[in-house]
């Protein structure tokens, strides 16, 4: 399909934006720095990202949890938290790692019969909504142990490669106990190119190396025009993260409201055109109307609830309709410029769309946007009723 060029090269490109988000994200602590835990020494010591590798169905496994060591399933397995978070060098909370320790233990419980799965933790930081209920289920349902102590180093059997792990227990007593295989949930640090970036674009970084911001304003860096999201601000997991985005994206079209319609429009956002793009509005709220009702089947997204046929001839018998017309995407170029073609061929001043999403066909005919509207067949979720004369009707009444 010569979707990708794979003999083109590297290349520079210059834009003139008004706006710019930092949206570079983070990387995995290395636990090479931290000798104590035997990583790259010790072959059943893994990292938490080479654990959901081993998890993954489309691993190099196929999601059979086994020992780097012989390919065997380990029967007792140990995770160790906070590697390369709230110690001397990191001292912040990474904010990720409680809860995808305790899944990876889940998921050990459900691949591995007879799996007994022991989390060392400093503290439960489970922060998001039902994150805690969670955390109770794993240790109520899956019998997940949860041990409050901080391992300092680990040794290995040269002869079996099972790791020797002590520690102090919430008691105050030491303890001894033996693992076949060891995960390390690695926290975040800011990426390696951090510090180049914040100097080339002029943005501060906080002590830890992330992108500073205000505490009432975390989406705006010291530098107008300039955003961040993500974990590039702060550690952060994928549903902050989405918040983060959708966030800086509304701050960057406040930024840029005043400069709507200046911007080359795409097929999902053709509203945003170039000057010039659209043919000049003609005022028809003095003219006689001369409706034109488009009804989009989306496919069948629509047309399998909805009679669209019966719709489209039930809209064809309405006073000061001149044109009625079934098209199955109405959000894509093609049916757009189909609807203008039949505006401007069919002298229509008034235009009526029944579809999932407003596309702007009247407007690249020169139609005034007042006299147009929407009836809303999939945001109105009219494919969920199952009656057909419910959603005939219901159709009708948009």
């Amino acid at each position: 399909t010569r979707a990708i060029d794979l003999t083109e090269t590297e290349y520079d490109v210059e834009q003139h934006v008004d706006a710019i988000i930092l949206a570079v994200g983070t990387q995995l602590y290395d636990p090479r720095h931290s000798e104590e835990y035997g990583y790259g020494r010790f072959p059943n010591v893994i990292t938490s990202m080479e654990y959901e590798r081993l998890v993954s169905r489309s691993g190099p496994t196929e999601g059979v949890v086994t020992r780097p060591s012989d390919n065997v399933a380990p029967k007792k397995i140990a995770w160790l938290q906070c590697i390369g978070s709230r110690d001397q060098d990191h001292p912040y909370c990474s904010s990720i790692c409680c809860m995808y320790a305790t899944k990876e233990a889940v998921l050990a419980k459900e691949r591995i019969p007879g799996v007994e799965c022991r989390v060392f933790i400093m503290d439960e930081r489970a922060f998001n909504k039902e994150y805690n209920a969670y955390l109770d289920q794993a240790r109520q349902k899956y019998e997940i142990d949860f041990t409050r102590s901080r391992i300092s180093s680990l040794k290995e059997d040269p002869q079996t490669h099972n790791l020797i792990a002590r520690y102090m227990t919430p008691e105050g007593k030491p303890e001894e106990q033996v693992f076949e295989m060891v995960v390390l949930s690695v926290g975040m640090e800011p990426p390696s190119q951090a510090a180049a970036l914040a100097k080339r674009m002029g943005i501060r970084l906080n002590a830890y190396g992330f992108c500073e911001t205000d505490k009432f304003s975390p989406l705006e860096t010291n530098r107008s025009g300039v955003y961040v999201c993500g974990a590039f601000q702060s550690p952060k997991e994928i549903a902050e993260t989405l918040i983060d985005a959708s966030g800086a994206a509304a701050e960057v079209m406040r930024l840029l409201s005043t400069k709507l319609g200046r911007a080359p429009h795409s097929r999902q956002y053709p509203f945003l055109a170039r000057n010039g793009e659209f043919p000049p509005e003609r005022n028809t709220t003095q003219e006689a109307p001369r409706i034109g009702a488009f009804v989009c089947s989306c496919g069948d997204a629509i047309s399998r609830t909805v009679n669209t046929d019966a719709l489209v001839t039930f809209a064809r018998k309405l006073p000061g309709v001149v044109h009625t017309e079934q098209v199955s995407y109405l959000c894509l170029t093609e049916g757009q410029a189909h609807m203008r073609h039949a505006v401007e061929n069919r002298g229509v001043n008034r235009v009526v769309v029944a579809a999932c999403c407003r596309p702007v066909g009247e407007t690249h005919a020169g139609v005034q946007r007042t006299p147009s509207a929407d009836a809303p067949c999939a945001r109105d979720r009219r494919w969920r009723i199952r009656d057909d004369h419910c959603a005939r009707d219901r159709g009708r009444g948009l």
